[in-house]
């Protein structure tokens, strides 16, 4: 029990399995009728009034409406009892195929007694409502639909009074065939609402209420009755007088019983139709505002809209129900009794069923809503992603116990970002650290398995990363997949351990070094292990009692070669290397773009050596070649085909890469009119040298480059827009390295070790140049790295220490500080003009710098989104 008694509906329950914090249910809860409790909504008795809005908008399936499918269906297969059955006059809009007589047909093949119509039952009230009115001089409100009557009773208790007091259309075909029916005898009744099953729940002669659905699944899943219109056996018999009025039928359709009073209403006989308008009206209601004579009142659009029939038109449905009311073929009328229900009494007395939840002061609201750093009007946002419609609304639900503080999905949200942010560059780290290693490395805890380990690892031991996981240290030595095992032994003595361990294949050189928390037990090891075969071991005995160990890896097997010397860490290369091996063996054309210097060339020439059966790469400078020499270096030619021609003629370059591949180099350079004569051959896969009447075939696979972009050189007209659109098959952008960061450092490391060895040196840097390096801005991408790193190490002593001061010599970092008397102005631009370019380089900046479009907002003292718009401004 919580503030204001309430407790959990049994009819509704919900499936706490499939219930997933959505808050859809609480959102479309007129009545906010749901207690959340560990994110999971249950809908409370005392609140709800049985609309089932919550089951019907569950894309989860988590709200289950009670039924009596099993109940009933055991019923008709026994066949001890006699059933009969009460329709509701909205059965038209459920199958508009279907007439009176075809579900006559199927009611009475399911094995039920009788079929009766609860538009009977309508018309017994009808009558009632036009004595009423005639007697009355307040105001009266329909209880033809139980979801109004329990939204009055439960939230409009002063409204009461005016319920009209009698039972609904349904209720009243019940109390006349209580009168009429044999001893034993039971009623099944069947409509479009979940909201009748509450209404006869306590009934002793009702067995049950299907909605149309309902009934069908029965009749398919465990009656196996296929029903077919050919199948129909009831014929229709003409009977113009009908015992059931026109009206009494037109009730499911919204305004349906003002209609039928038609001859007694004025201005002040209203209808109304959905839970906001109820709510709007019964508010002025209260208030004294408004004082109507009647009010038709309907929680659906009318009962041809209720929970059973919503996804079907709602035209057609009415459409459907006017044709059964024009149809003047009707079936067994005269079983209704117009004496016998004279006699019947169909009043009822409605009784309120309220129960106000203690309301909080706003001192309390204010409280709760500072639990989501709520502290003023202006921090409320009432977005409703918790299902309440405004944040203090939902602040009083967690005061009454029906809503949690942790609802509030933006403040979950601001709460955790930094902390799932922490973490995840915490695991970037890390995994880049491990990952990163020539060596291979492994990470086991203290229940002996594998927390991680990285490719060089695995591929010493030949095992999947899925396999590894999986095993122990123990299993691991038992299957003699790593024997014997360093780790093991780091465990059991608590100390570094270093030894020469057996796998498959291999022999490794393993280093084991236990991790030890406060309380000096092992929390877990790290283990480092090399391939003993790529080490040249010798030892120096010399050395007073000590071995020492000197270890140099031969180039051969170096990581760099494997790639091509490609040193990729950057999710940005990682992503364009992975498109290279994805494309390698196609013949698809690519272009490669990118600024001067970040590597062009390189990934052409690795796109070329993933297809083993390419044979030669001919690479075309189209901006080194003068342009009166680069038809003939591109097409060649034949004998006397210009005057200083060769005699015997020469092949071009195109012709050169014939089963190859046709690297074009700055593309962008190329002339007009040779762009044409390229395009041709790209298309037809042909050419003819000048001064020749012959085409020679040639197959070749196109890559272009460019720092250009084109789109706007074929904007000005100085590329033509079909070649374009020809080398734009896979484009692939490289960024510039101030953009890859993470590529800096590898990098670095690599070209040291490449001209230390090719100049016989032994240069080292101290730790600081490593930050220096991060910070430059590498305008010359790649290529300036190369140069600086190759000039530092030619110019070294040979084992000398390469300082921080060595590198900004030759990078003048001081260009990059923020000092205004390094901004340079050589030419007066429109201000918003220069105002960009400061933005673009500022940006620039601050992306090599940080990872976030939070971490840039914050050091450049702007909004994030305002980071984003920028960012997307200038760089997409």
């Amino acid at each position: 029990m919580s503030k204001g008694g309430i407790i959990v509906n049994s009819i509704i329950t919900t499936i706490k399995d499939s219930c997933h914090e959505c808050y859809a249910c609480v959102r479309n809860c007129p009545v906010k009728a749901l207690r959340v409790k560990d994110g999971q909504a249950e809908v409370i008795e005392e609140r709800c009034i049985n609309c089932a809005n919550c089951v019907t908008i569950c894309s989860q399936g988590a709200k289950e409406v009670k039924n009596y499918k099993s109940h009933i269906s055991s019923l008709l297969k026994e066949g001890n009892m006699d059933l009969v059955i009460g329709l509701a006059p909205s059965f038209p809009a459920f199958d508009t195929e279907l007439s009176f007589q075809d579900w006559q047909s199927i009611l009475l093949e399911a094995g039920f007694k009788e079929v009766y119509e609860v538009a009977w039952g309508a018309q017994l009230i009808i009558d009632e409502y036009k004595k009423y009115l005639r007697e009355s001089d307040e105001p009266i409100i329909s209880s033809a639909c139980p979801v109004v009557v329990n939204y009055i009773r439960k939230y409009y208790s002063e409204l009461v009074q005016y319920l009209a007091p009698f039972v609904s259309p349904m209720g009243a075909l019940v109390r006349y065939l209580e009168n009429i029916l044999d001893d034993g005898e039971k009623i099944i009744l069947i409509g479009p609402c979940h909201a009748k099953k509450s209404e006869f729940s306590e009934s002793s002669i009702v067995e049950g209420v299907l909605t149309f659905t309902e009934f069908f699944e029965i009749l398919n899943e465990e009656l196996n009755i296929n029903f077919s219109k050919e199948n129909s056996s009831i014929v229709n018999e003409v009977n113009s007088a009908s015992i059931i009025s026109d009206s009494s039928r037109q009730i499911p359709i919204a305004g349906g019983l003002k209609e039928a009073l038609i001859e007694n209403t004025d201005d002040q006989y209203i209808k109304v139709e959905d839970s906001k308008k109820l709510c709007a009206l019964f508010d002025m209601m209260s208030e004294g505002e408004i004082k109507p004579d009647f009010v038709d009142a309907l929680f659906c659009d009318g009962c041809i809209n209720g929970v059973d029939l919503t996804e079907k038109s709602h035209f057609k449905k009415e459409i459907a129900v006017n044709q059964f009311i024009n149809n003047r073929e009707r079936t067994e009328q005269l079983k209704y009794k117009t004496e016998l229900a004279a006699d019947i009494d169909y009043s009822f007395l409605y009784t309120e069923d309220y129960k106000k939840l203690e309301e909080p002061s706003q001192a309390e609201i204010w409280k709760i809503l500072a639990k989501t750093n709520k502290y003023c009007e202006d921090d409320l946002l009432n977005c409703g992603a918790c299902g309440y419609d405004s944040c203090e609304e939902k602040a009083v639900a967690v005061y009454q116990g029906i809503a949690e503080v942790e609802m509030c999905l933006p403040f979950l949200l601001d709460e955790r970002r930094d902390e799932v942010e922490n973490i995840k560059n915490l695991n970037l780290e890390l995994d880049s650290i491990i990952n990163s290693s020539y060596d291979g490395m492994l990470l086991v805890d203290n229940k002996l398995s594998v927390e991680r380990v990285n490719s060089a690892y695995l591929d010493m031991i030949d095992l999947t990363e899925e396999k590894l996981l999986n095993l122990d240290l123990h299993e691991l030595e038992e299957e003699k997949i790593i024997y014997p095992s360093a780790a093991l032994l780091a465990f059991k003595e608590k100390r570094d351990i270093t030894i020469v361990q057996n796998t498959n294949n291999k022999r490794l050189l393993t280093t084991a070094t236990p991790v030890l928390s406060q309380n000096n037990e092992i929390i877990r090891v790290i283990v480092n292990a090399r391939d003993i075969n790529e080490l040249d071991v010798s030892i120096d005995t010399n050395l007073s009692g000590h071995e020492k160990v000197k270890l140099s890896i031969k180039d051969g097997e170096n990581k760099h070669n494997k790639m091509s010397h490609i040193v990729c860490k950057s999710d940005e290369m990682k992503r364009i290397l992975s498109i290279a091996e994805k494309i390698g063996d196609t013949n698809s054309t690519v272009l490669i773009t990118g600024d001067s210097g970040v590597g062009k060339e390189v990934i052409a020439r690795y796109i070329h050596k993933l297809d083993h059966k390419r044979e030669e790469l001919v690479k075309i400078n189209c901006g080194a070649i003068p342009e009166r020499l680069l038809e003939s270096e591109l097409f060649g030619y034949e004998t006397g085909a210009f005057s200083g021609a060769r005699r015997e003629g020469k092949p071009g370059l195109i012709e050169k890469a014939n089963n190859g591949t046709l690297f074009l180099d700055e593309i962008g350079e190329m002339p007009v009119n040779m762009q044409v004569k390229l395009l041709q051959v790209i298309q037809e896969h042909r050419l003819t040298r000048i001064g020749g009447v012959e085409a020679i075939e040639v197959n070749f696979r196109l890559i272009a480059a460019t720092n250009r972009n084109l789109k706007k050189s074929v904007e000005t007209g100085e590329f033509r827009e079909d070649l374009f659109y020809r080398l734009n098959v896979i484009p692939i952008n490289i960024p510039p390295l101030s953009e890859r960061p993470q590529d800096i450092i590898p990098l670095f490391e690599y070209y040291i070790d490449k001209f230390n060895e090719k100049y016989n040196k032994r240069a080292h840097f101290e730790p600081g140049v490593k930050e220096t390096l991060i910070k430059y801005d590498w305008p010359g991408n790649v290529r300036e790295m190369i140069n600086l790193i190759e000039r530092l190490v030619v110019t070294s002593e040979k084992s000398q220490i390469i300082t921080v001061k060595n590198v900004e010599e030759f990078l003048n970092t001081k260009k990059n500080e923020g000092d205004d008397r390094n901004i340079v102005v050589k030419d007066i631009v429109p201000l918003k003009k220069a105002v960009d370019l400061v933005e673009k380089e500022l940006l620039k900046l601050a992306k090599g710098k940080n990872k976030t479009t939070y971490e840039i907002a914050d050091i450049l003292g702007v909004n994030q989104s305002t980071v984003v718009r920028k960012l997307k401004k200038y760089f997409d």
